[in-house]
């Protein structure tokens, strides 16, 4: 088995696509797709391994995309190479364990001074792997996730809770209305939406604009996903990005909405947007929506609330996380807890 590190230039990339496509447990954040998404960013970098026998066969891949900051103190105090629903080995390989063993000892080679943390978010069970994972000193946490099948609109519905079903009505009786094919302006309000959203209450990383540019205009040309935003009397209030991985899942990558602002008028942005996706999933025979994410089943998450009552079911196929550097990740972790703290005083008080 040997370990190659290539991008979209390499000819083996033809190759890996085609093994993608066939792989049963493929979806977009393990894709090419994502790769070119990525590609150039800045502080962000994807890195495709892939893993092939003797003869010249991919039996494996694994992209994993590094960000950071853009500081050039915090970049190093902020380093996360991510995997989502990764790796991919070929189930019909007799030599499953040694591929990942492979692909898992290359990653760390390849991120050890580019990455603080390393951290795989599964998006299936991995419990046959747990071992080899905690040879290379990956640590599992539990960590929640919700998904809904679409496959019928009526069961889908009735799982949805009273209170739901009420707000996505009231919503649309009271004007608000779905924008399924936004304008780039549009798009451009709901970018500046989200972002005013994350500094002021998310306090985690966004994307730079040409990320969300880049996903606007693969979504006009039918690549990667869905835009939905949520229109009222001229004003962008809230909306929704989700890639698709095939006819397999819809993902909620990012939503928002003015909530606080609406809510008084029997209005739910955030609630709207996320039942126009799941609408989408629904009309386009897409199986499942994925929440992307419900955060540890012992702390208390608004967010887990939020979407509960979308109904679906729960799974808790946990993280895999690996410190790099221990010092470095220690000085890290207590300065961004205390930057939140801050932040969370500031925005109470003003």
């Amino acid at each position: 088995m040997n370990i190659s590190q290539i991008d979209p230039s390499d000819p083996r990339f033809k190759s890996f696509e085609q093994f993608f496509e066939t792989h049963p447990d493929s979806t977009f954040f393990q894709s090419g797709k994502l790769f070119t998404l990525i590609d150039g960013l800045q502080n962000y970098e994807p890195l495709l391994l892939v893993c092939e026998d003797e003869s010249g066969i991919i039996r494996g891949s694994l992209l994993t995309i590094i960000q950071a900051k853009n500081h050039k103190i915090l970049k190093h105090f902020s380093s996360v190479a991510i995997i989502r629903g990764g790796p991919l080995i070929d189930t019909s390989c007799p030599d499953k364990k040694d591929v990942l063993n492979k692909l898992l000892q290359s990653l760390i080679k390849t991120t050890k001074r580019k990455a603080l943390v390393i951290q795989f978010r599964n998006f299936a069970d991995q419990k046959a792997y747990i071992q080899i994972f905690k040879k290379f000193k990956f640590v599992f946490h539990d960590h929640l996730n919700l998904i809904v099948s679409t496959t019928d609109k009526s069961s889908v519905w009735s799982d949805i809770s009273n209170s739901r079903q009420r707000q996505i009505t009231k919503s649309i009786k009271n004007g608000a209305f779905v924008i399924e094919q936004p304008s780039y302006e549009e798009f451009c309000k709901f970018y500046a939406l989200l972002k005013s959203i994350y500094n002021r209450k998310i306090h985690k990383p966004l994307p730079p604009w040409s990320f969300f540019e880049r996903f606007f205009f693969n979504v006009k040309n039918n690549l990667f996903g869905i835009i939905n935003l949520i229109g009222f009397q001229g004003k962008i209030i809230g909306g929704i990005l989700c890639p698709v991985s095939d006819g397999k899942m819809l993902h909620e990558w990012y939503v928002c909405g003015l909530d606080q602002q609406f809510n008084p008028q029997g209005i739910y942005p955030s609630v709207l947007a996320t039942w126009s996706a799941i609408d989408y999933a629904i009309k386009n025979k897409i199986a499942a929506f994925d929440f992307m994410g419900m955060g540890h089943p012992k702390i208390p998450y608004g967010v887990r609330d939020f979407k509960l009552r979308f109904g679906g079911d729960l799974v808790n196929f946990g993280r895999f996380e690996r410190i790099n550097n221990y010092p470095i990740y220690f000085i890290a972790y207590f300065g961004y807890n205390i930057i939140v703290s801050y932040k969370y005083l500031v925005s109470k008080i003003s």
